[in-house]
């Protein structure tokens, strides 16, 4: 089995797809790899950060995500990486990352965390955000982040049905609509 969870951990500049690899043959070891290949926008530039990861850099003259509207007015820069492991692929022409081959014992599982990071103006304390994000614990941002979605969706009044499977479609909705809002509304 493969469960693959994505999630923004609250007040922080991280995005995580965290994939869980679960052997229960009970027989044979199985053997996976994770890749992920990323293909920059218009003038984005990628590079390899520290044996890491991919560090991908927006400058003003690249292009706006959505509408554009007023065009990119700063430097952006995004770190993609798999947590507590080695970089592993290519950056040229188009960035590659991958873990290698992770072995899933008999009845067990092994867990991947693929990390988003951004970073706005300046990568001046990069280094020390790769120390931190390599000491996070993802259980604990997962856990935290159920624990804020579950509060903000108690705080609605929401239709209940008797079928978990539209309770979890509105449920989904609610959240879709929460995640397209900004500080302007």
């Amino acid at each position: 089995k493969i469960h693959v969870l994505d999630f923004v951990v609250s007040n922080s500049p991280l995005y995580v797809r965290h994939i869980v690899f679960e052997n229960n043959s009970g027989k044979y070891t199985q053997v996976v790899e994770v890749s992920s290949e990323i293909t920059p926008g218009e003038n984005i530039k990628s590079s390899l950060y520290k044996n890491s990861g991919v560090l991908f850099h927006a400058d003003t003259t690249a292009p706006l995500f959505g509408n554009g509207d007023g065009g990119n007015w700063k430097n952006r820069y995004l770190l993609v990486l798999f947590k507590d492991l080695p970089f592993i692929g290519t950056t040229d022409p188009t960035p590659i990352l991958s873990t290698g081959e992770i072995t899933i014992p008999t009845t067990g599982n092994k867990e991947v965390s693929l990390i988003h990071y951004f970073v706005d103006e300046s990568t001046e304390k990069l280094d020390d955000s790769l120390k931190n994000i390599h000491a996070r614990s993802i259980r604990k941002d997962i856990d935290a982040t159920v624990k804020y979605w579950k509060n903000w969706l108690k705080q609605g009044n929401i239709a209940k049905s008797r079928e978990q499977r539209v309770n979890d479609i509105i449920e989904s909705m609610l959240i879709g609509i929460k995640l397209q809002q900004n500080r302007c509304g």
